[in-house]
């Protein structure tokens, strides 16, 4: 196939079909896309990346190497969680940021683990004030946004994860929860900290990575045992998640990395050998169940 009819061919590659609907943005997230779909228009990498049959094909590398042409989700995907692909990083991220911000931002795109940390790692908050800014902007409207949504359409502690991932730090984004005070927040906690419980009391290696919170776990039970316990047992949760979650200020039990690589002791250090942690009551799932309305 001539070269432009493969160019041709893969600009009008069809996105992966989806399989929930996706959220109506609310007009400050998109304003917050459209300030960066804006700041970002124009930019190519520095070099045409790597050609790779398991990864891209060189009708891709085409697509993204040409100025502004219009991304399929699946590729936004790729670039951006195969950054490496590039000697010019910075360059590959900066193309992929427009479509990549516009996919997490209505779910099109919604692995942020994979798709963030390659803007995580490139030192953006060092790039020019008007892309820092905007950047910036996207992620505080992007969380605080979530924070408004019903459980059913958004997980606040995805949105959380990514923010997290994207600026290398979960103390600014913690704060936002902390002063947002309503009832969709609250909820939006108590179901966040039911899943994070169970991975914060193992906290075996990598427990929080899909969650994009690896790292930050000291932190994040640090809040979790303090205000966020407060919070939730003053709103009326389940008085066990309330309990478990002001278990977290017990410290880890630590483990000895060399005997766990020899296979002598569980790859873990965990809270789970605590007395206090045997008798606990089973936690549902049912946010219903876990703070009442």
């Amino acid at each position: 196939m001539p070269h432009d009819e493969t160019l041709a061919a893969a600009r009008d590659a069809a996105p992966l079909p989806l399989l929930l609907p996706l959220p109506v943005l609310s007009p400050d997230v998109s304003a917050a896309v459209d300030a960066v779909e804006r700041t970002f228009a124009g930019y190519v990498p520095g070099d045409r990346g790597h050609e790779c049959p398991l990864c891209f094909a060189g009708s891709e590398l085409d697509l993204i190497g040409a100025r502004d042409a219009p991304l399929p989700d699946h590729l936004v995907y790729r670039a951006a969680s195969k950054a490496d692909r590039w000697d010019d990083v910075p360059g590959i991220v900066r193309r992929v940021l427009p479509p990549l911000v516009r996919g997490i931002a209505t779910g099109a795109v919604d692995d942020y683990w994979l798709t963030l940390r390659g803007l995580g790692r490139v030192g953006w908050q060092d790039w020019p004030e008007d892309q820092v800014r905007v950047l910036r902007d996207f992620f505080r409207v992007w969380f605080e946004d979530a924070l408004r949504r019903p459980g059913t359409e958004c997980d606040a502690d995805n949105v959380l994860a990514g923010c997290t991932i994207a600026t290398g730090s979960a103390t600014e984004w913690l704060r936002i929860w902390a002063r947002t005070r309503t009832a969709a927040a609250d909820r939006q906690l108590a179901l966040a900290a039911r899943s994070w419980c169970e991975d914060l009391v193992d906290r075996c290696p990598g427990s929080l990575g899909t969650l994009g919170m690896y790292g930050h776990e000291d932190e994040l039970a640090a809040w979790l045992a303090g205000s966020a316990a407060d919070r939730l047992g003053a709103a009326g949760a389940h008085p066990e998640l309330v309990r478990r979650l002001r278990l977290l200020s017990v410290p880890c039990v630590p483990r000895d990395a060399a005997a766990w690589q020899q296979g002598v002791v569980p790859p873990c250090e965990g809270r789970h050998d605590d007395a206090r942690w045997a008798d606990a009551e089973e936690l549902p799932w049912r946010l219903d169940l876990l703070l009442p309305v």
